[in-house]
């Protein structure tokens, strides 16, 4: 099964279907294909393809998301926008030295997201921004060493705190 990540609109065509155009995948914008679009808080089902929710048709901006990682640029500094993964997803680095994980810009409250953290060559760490919160349950990890080993560490973002709080962290995946 193909999975598409879109951020942005999305148009109908033929009196509903759908139309998905191959340079729709990576948060690009589909261009208008008919005279009808949907946006809002419209959804597809993954499953089916079927459009639901139509009351606001004409207003706003509809996503679609799926639970494929998005994949982050290394460097000293790593950057996050939680905006590309909607309320639950994953973001994914493979590390190739000592590196800051910067402040996720433009989250939501309620909003968990996952760091899929792999080792490059080397014993690699993550210094975090005071932005995540760790706590008696879940606390500073250290990351596994050995190229290839993968961690998980997920949070979920308390906008009355504006912190991520920590809500899990798995070591040593091959």
């Amino acid at each position: 099964a193909i999975q598409v990540k879109i951020n942005g609109d999305i148009t109908l065509s033929n009196g509903g279907a759908v139309a998905i155009v191959a340079n729709a995948i990576s948060n690009s914008k589909l261009a208008t294909v008919g005279a009808s679009t949907i946006k809002g808080n419209s959804s597809i089902n993954p499953g089916t393809g079927d459009v639901t929710d139509l009351s606001m048709y004409d207003f706003g901006i509809m996503q679609v998301r799926s639970n494929i990682p998005v994949v982050l640029t290394d460097g000293a500094n790593i950057a996050t926008n939680a905006a590309l993964v909607g309320p639950n997803g994953s973001f994914r680095v493979t590390l190739s030295g000592n590196r800051t994980m910067d402040a996720p810009t433009n989250p939501t409250d309620g909003q968990i997201i996952r760091y899929i953290i792999r080792q490059g060559p080397g014993s690699n760490t993550i210094t975090w921004n005071a932005v995540f919160h760790w706590n008696t349950t879940v606390t500073v990890p250290t990351l596994s060493t050995g190229t290839g080993k993968t961690d998980r560490v997920s949070w979920q973002y308390n906008a009355a705190n504006s912190a991520w709080e920590a809500i899990g962290v798995v070591l040593g995946n091959s």
